[in-house]
């Protein structure tokens, strides 16, 4: 438990603090997209370089084996983040994480960790910011921000990063190199001897919306994997995500990186913009990601670049594209399925081998039937 306390000179002027330009430091991070609060963060002003590491288990979460190794990088002018050996290439460039202190107001002192800091906060229409520091020390920032991810719905997200020990230092030129994954051509998957396969697709939408092209599906299990998470954290509500829709659809097996894609029309963040991209839920496995293993015991999830769109079958076969639509099967309300027949309530039950049967089994019955008495969910209509 962290105690914050107003100590008792607030409005006694404090001289800003001269935070450090270069340092490498344990931190412990929350909120946002972490799902570790124990990172590594190498930082040079001079170099426009920042690197944060961390290693997350998440396999009491999800009821399989889980492991996230991320880093995210920032250098110049690019971006990237490694998660589990896949570097994806993001939005943004390196900014100065001390910048908006210059422009903060001393608002008193504060007890954070038992030591007695200075208060620094900065507000603007995009962000809200406050450092706690101790002789010229970081000991806490508070952000809050208003964010998104490509094509996604901005909202806001609020994050804590405490440093637990820093370490004033330069870095090496060394340190603060793009490691050559990111360089390279993205990973691509030795085909299944019969190249061209149909399998069951799922993914949540908005109503009306069934454009697919840059969109990210899931198998069975993926796609429950991902239900449970995004319901549960209101995700499907900021993106207005109301239905539920099944298709077939025939992929080439030569699959690549897995994409992060968002919105409608769809915008994917990532390297690979023909192929199908595939890993398992989340990402949590290694090598890269899942993209090439079978991943029974966790799901799969898909990304389907619109360039990799077929026309025809014939076109698909002789490899001008890698994904084809064979059918949509049925669209459902994502409250029939959640509410109706309390899937919500089985995501909190996390179970293994499977993982989240409960889940998984409500949200294939409401795809098998329409009567709601065996657990189906009435057929919307679409296009076919």
């Amino acid at each position: 438990l962290i105690l914050c306390v107003l100590g008792t000179d607030a409005h006694v002027l404090s001289e800003r603090p001269d935070l450090p330009e270069s340092f490498v430091a344990n931190v412990s991070q929350s909120g946002m997209f972490q799902y570790s609060n124990q990172i590594r963060w190498h930082y040079s002003k001079m170099h426009q370089y920042s690197r944060k590491s961390s290693l997350a288990n998440l396999t009491s979460l999800v009821g399989f084996p889980a492991l996230l190794d991320q880093t995210s990088i920032s250098s110049g002018s690019e971006s990237f983040w490694i998660s589990n050996d896949v570097c994806r290439s993001q939005l943004g460039n390196f900014t100065d994480i001390w910048e908006w202190v210059e422009y903060a107001t001393y608002n008193g002192t504060n007890m954070i960790r038992g030591l007695e800091c200075d208060t620094w906060v900065f507000t603007s229409s995009k962000k809200n910011a406050t450092l706690y520091s101790y002789k010229d020390n970081p000991i806490r920032i508070e952000e809050s921000i208003y964010a998104n991810l490509p094509g996604g719905t901005p909202r806001k997200f609020s994050q804590a990063t405490d440093f637990i020990d820093i370490v004033r230092q330069p870095l090496d030129q060394k340190d603060t190199t793009v490691p050559g994954l990111c360089k390279e051509a993205p990973q691509v998957c030795n085909p299944k001897p019969e190249r061209i396969q149909v399998s069951d697709h799922y993914l949540a939408h908005p109503e009306g919306k069934y454009n697919i092209s840059n969109q990210d599906t899931a198998n069975l299990l993926g796609d429950t994997v991902f239900t449970c998470f995004d319901v549960a954290s209101n995700g499907t509500k900021h993106d207005n995500y109301s239905v539920v829709s099944h298709y077939r659809i025939a992929v080439d097996t030569g699959f690549g990186n897995y994409a992060l894609c968002n919105g409608y029309p769809g915008v994917c963040e990532g390297r690979e913009i023909h192929r199908v991209g595939r890993e398992a839920s989340f990402g949590a496995k290694k090598p890269i990601g899942g993209q090439c293993s079978e991943n029974f015991d966790s799901g799969v999830w898909y990304s389907l670049p619109a360039k990799g769109r077929c026309e025809s079958m014939s076109k698909l076969k002789n490899g001008l594209c890698t994904w084809m639509v064979q059918e949509r099967v049925k669209t459902v309300n994502l409250s029939c399925i959640m509410k109706t027949h309390k899937m919500l309530e089985a995501c909190r039950e996390v179970s293994s081998n499977p993982a989240f049967e409960k889940a998984r089994t409500i949200f294939h019955k409401a795809f098998l039937s329409e009567d709601e008495s065996q657990g189906g969910c009435k057929d919307l209509g679409g296009p076919e």
